[in-house]
């Protein structure tokens, strides 16, 4: 039985099929309780995957005129639809489909990005170059038939001004919704992600629950909230499970040696310091009671700077984990190791200099 959900915020040129996970035979088995016996081939494989497609391309995966029908009558002003055969739990769709919209995501981005050297495209202040111009990082995706609007935003939110005080309007913040427009055929991108994803290795199980955490900041409505999951997306890409007592430290390095791998000490010092920094505000959140609002009232040039880098950080993982095939946290410890000892550094520990932060990095 099919099931069809509404996208907000995506539009698509062509059809994109995504798929989200593969199942052996034997796995079936036991997710529904079946005799071994009734097995044909164990090593049977069967994937299963979203179709992403627009309103008005719809009969071309729906036949039956009368659910056509129902869905104009349902959901009429929605752009984009997303196709998949039913299920037993709802919840577990929507977790697979939050993953399939950052896989279209990231998808896009590696699709259309113009600019590829890290330390270039990351100057962007939440944006990438594309050949258009300038992308936004951020997303007003959502799933459902109510669209993300100004009053999703506490800076936008709707008010009435009493007694004639309404302040000019150069002073009101002003919503601009960022919509994810795909002209681009990024179908061989995502399928690259959707083969790691489909993987039974550690970094597979790690990428899917970091593209699930990701897709919960692609509206930036509760910027507290990005801080805490963009560092949980670092340690879930980065850390072992239990792995603990120096844990910033650890991220902060690893990431840094996978994304400028073989560079200069330079490039490793700059990315660690700024995720090492970056932490202060996630401790401060989490462990202090503080707000964004803080921050970016007390050092709003560094406050915008960490929060844009570590956008361009987390992308650039991703990108590392599917070119260099990553399969488990061991290897990017390896990668670590190789670029010490190149660095001549007696602890890998010292690419972070906390003193030594700087808003740009460029190779000599």
């Amino acid at each position: 039985m099919q099931k069809i959900f509404p996208i907000q915020g995506l539009t698509l040129s062509t059809p994109i099929t995504v798929p989200i996970r593969s199942y052996t035979n034997s796995d079936l088995v036991q997710l529904f309780g079946l005799p071994e016996k009734n097995l044909y081939n164990k090593e049977y494989v069967f994937i299963d995957e979203f179709t992403f497609v627009s309103h008005n391309q719809l009969d071309k995966y729906i036949q039956n005129k009368h659910d056509l029908d129902e869905i104009n009558i349902k959901f009429p002003n929605i752009e984009t639809f997303a196709l998949i055969g039913q299920r037993g739990s709802q919840l577990y769709e929507i977790y697979d489909l939050k993953v399939a919209l950052s896989i279209i995501y990231f998808a896009n981005r590696l699709a259309i990005e113009s600019v590829k050297d890290f330390f270039k495209y990351s100057l962007v202040s939440y944006g990438y170059y594309s050949e258009s111009g300038i992308n936004s990082c951020y997303w007003d995706v959502k799933i459902g038939s109510i669209p993300i609007t100004q009053n999703d935003f506490d800076g936008t939110i709707e008010t009435l001004y009493l007694d004639d005080n309404e302040p000019e309007s150069w002073k009101k913040p002003v919503y601009i919704k960022n919509n994810l427009i795909i002209n681009a055929d990024i179908q061989k991108y995502v399928n690259m992600l959707s083969i790691k994803l489909l993987g039974r290795d550690e970094m597979s199980l790690k990428l899917r629950s970091a593209l699930k955490f990701i897709y919960d900041t692609f509206p930036y409505h509760n910027v507290d909230s990005n801080i805490i999951t963009y560092s949980t997306v670092l340690e879930t890409l980065l850390l072992k499970e239990n792995e603990s007592g120096t844990q910033r430290k650890q991220v902060s390095v690893r990431a840094a040696c996978l994304i400028a791998d073989k560079q200069n000490y330079e490039a490793k010092k700059y990315i660690s310091n700024w995720i090492f920094y970056f932490y202060n505000y996630r401790n401060k959140i989490v462990h202090g009671g503080k707000s964004y609002l803080e921050f970016h009232a007390e050092e709003p040039v560094i406050f915008r700077h960490a929060t844009s880098l570590i956008t361009h950080i987390i992308f650039a993982l991703i990108k590392e984990v599917l070119i260099n095939n990553i399969k488990s946290i061991s290897c990017i410890k390896e990668i670590v190791q190789i670029n010490g000892t190149k660095d001549n550094l007696n602890n890998n520990f010292n690419y972070i200099q906390e003193n030594d932060l700087q808003l740009y990095y460029e190779e000599n």
